[in-house]
């Protein structure tokens, strides 16, 4: 009878009910696929993958089936002392449920693993102020303190601090059934800020101010280099540009309409064509270098801030 019981315990998900808080349930149907996919993993032997799907799903619905499930994953994965908690948690729910079955099996999976259980007491040294105390991040409440608490076997990592102190830390290894002693020593001081060093009245010697001017030529300079840059470009553009319509009207007059009468004024038609070419091209380069010089000088003087003058102060 309790073999069908434990079997039940593990197959069957939740039945939907309502919260009492009257909160809904925040995603019951995730909830369900990820119970069946958990119960999947377990019959394969993937028991860690398993235990994080059954977490989940106990996440999006808090129901007491998946906890039971979760609770016996957690044993199989030898988080003896997390199983321990999860197995009381179900058999305190299913006793508020009349669920007597479920109670039954819960308790004794968990009297099962008292014997393995690992407990670990944290001591803090007598006559000290109490630190502040976390393990594995969690805080550890004073009413914890000299009391052997069920942990889980593997490696916890232990940290006391208090204001004025130095951190303490420890990195416990725990084994399955172990019974551990942790004790806190007493805590060092923090090293103190240095203190400036005092100076007698007599030795301080009173404080002027004088004005400093700082320009900021570097940039100024930079725009203006880059505008006379610009304008020589500008310059050359307009030259060659010049000098491109000249060979264009000189090669118009020598072969109107591009009809020579010999070879020879063919051959200087040609050749004048070309020169208007190659200064055409020249003219839009240079132009072109010419704007972008003479935009980046109006950037430069525009942004340049204004020359500031502040105070040096000095003792003589």
């Amino acid at each position: 009878m309790l073999g069908i019981a434990l079997a039940v315990c593990l197959a069957w998900p939740d039945r939907a009910r309502a919260d009492p808080t009257g909160a809904p349930a925040e995603d019951p149907a995730g909830a369900h696929a990820l119970f069946a996919e958990a119960r999947d993993l377990v019959a394969k032997g993937e028991i860690a993958r398993a235990c994080s799907k059954f977490e989940e799903s106990y996440r999006l619905r808090a129901g007491i089936g998946t906890l039971f499930n979760l609770a016996d994953c957690w044993e199989r994965l030898g988080r003896s002392a997390s199983a321990w908690a999860g197995f009381l948690d179900v058999a305190a729910r299913a006793k508020r449920a009349s669920e007597t079955e479920r109670e039954q099996v819960a308790r004794e999976r968990a009297s099962a693993l008292v014997p393995k259980l690992a407990r670990l007491t944290i001591k803090v040294a007598p006559g000290e102020r109490l630190p502040r105390i976390e393990r594995n991040n969690v805080v550890v409440g004073p009413a914890m303190l000299d009391s052997p608490v069920p942990v889980d076997p593997g490696v916890h990592q232990i940290n006391a601090s208090a204001p004025g102190k130095l951190l303490w830390q420890r990195a416990l290894t725990v084994e399955p059934g172990s019974q551990l002693v942790l004790e806190v020593p007493p805590l060092k001081d923090a090293p103190a800020a240095p203190r400036p060093a005092k100076r007698s009245a007599a030795h301080e010697r009173p404080i002027v101010t004088r004005e400093q001017s700082s320009p900021p030529l570097a940039q100024r300079t930079m725009g203006y280099v880059l505008g006379g840059v610009g304008i020589a470009a500008v310059g050359a553009g307009t030259f060659f540009g010049f000098r491109a319509m000249a060979k264009n009207d000189d090669a118009l007059a020598k072969c109107p309409n591009s009809i020579c009468a010999t070879e020879e004024e063919r051959a200087e038609h040609g050749r004048l064509v070309d020169d208007a070419h190659m200064n055409r091209a020249l003219a839009y380069t240079s132009l072109a270098l010419g704007v972008g010089a003479l935009a980046g000088t109006t950037v430069l003087i525009v942004t340049t801030p204004r020359e500031q003058r502040v105070l040096v102060a000095a003792r003589w």
